[in-house]
């Protein structure tokens, strides 16, 4: 019996093995995550924290120009990098995914993202109050949140190229990245959620964050779940390709 029939799918995840999509729910996700970018630039300028707690404005890092409007660096890249993910979101869901996502998880994933990023602009206008955040935080964040984005590109375009070849049907791929840990996908997420996190609020802040969410889903509900679904699907190959790539998201930790 085929691993589609066999598996047990949680409702708060992608329902492996079950392909197609629903149509609605991902044009609800799609145009609720569209809003994240500009949602995420006025909370900052309004700065809640400043009104309500007397919390000092952040500070600007300097400015630069988007779109023809010169505006303060890290405001601005701080709605930028939850606008990216947004559209990557979108792109994914509606181009890359072939697996059904369930409509629990639909609505589930828009507020608890949107909370994550709301969270995160709260910590960037509290920056003044913050003896971690500075402009090498800030920087270095920037560059993990770019890092981490580019390596999961290259993965799904890797997993998409594979899955596109008639001659890898039923084939675990073990191409470029794929090699370096069995989940890349949620390595990447790993790294650019820490980066995202960590220029906002610093070192401490990232870390604190990116284990309560990124790191605690992948241990408890996307890991275990997808290692389940490969062992099922692939049987004998994927035995084999735990003991060629033995880390199944930090290399030579996990």
């Amino acid at each position: 019996m085929s691993a589609e029939k066999t598996y047990k799918n949680d409702p708060m995840g992608i329902q492996r093995g079950v392909y197609g999509r629903h149509w609605f729910g991902n044009i609800v996700f799609s145009a609720s995550r569209t809003f994240t970018g500009p949602v995420q630039y006025l909370l900052i300028g309004a700065h809640p924290l400043g009104r309500y707690f007397g919390v000092p404005p952040p500070p600007t890092g300097g400015f630069i120009t988007v779109l023809g409007h010169t505006v303060p660096r890290y405001q601005a890249l701080a709605a930028l990098m939850p606008t990216y993910l947004a559209v990557k979101q979108i792109f994914w869901i509606n181009v890359l995914a072939r697996e059904k996502l369930s409509k629990t998880f639909l609505w589930f994933a828009v507020p608890a993202g949107m909370v994550v990023e709301v969270v995160h602009s709260l910590a960037f206008t509290a920056a003044s109050r913050n003896p971690l955040f500075s402009d090498r935080a800030f920087n270095i964040g920037l560059a993990l949140f770019v890092a981490g984005n580019i390596l999961e590109l290259v993965a799904d375009v890797q997993l998409a190229l594979h899955r596109w070849n008639p001659k890898n049907r039923g084939k675990v791929c073990k191409t470029g990245v794929w090699r370096i840990t069995r989940q890349i996908n949620y390595t990447a997420n790993v790294i650019f959620g820490f980066g995202y996190a960590m220029a906002l609020g610093g070192p401490v802040y990232g870390m604190v964050t990116t284990a309560a969410t990124y790191v605690t889903n992948f241990l408890t509900n996307a890991g275990p779940s997808k290692e389940h679904y490969c062992q099922e699907k692939y049987g004998e190959q994927w035995d084999e390709y735990k003991k060629e790539v033995p880390y199944v998201l930090i290399p030579w930790i996990y």
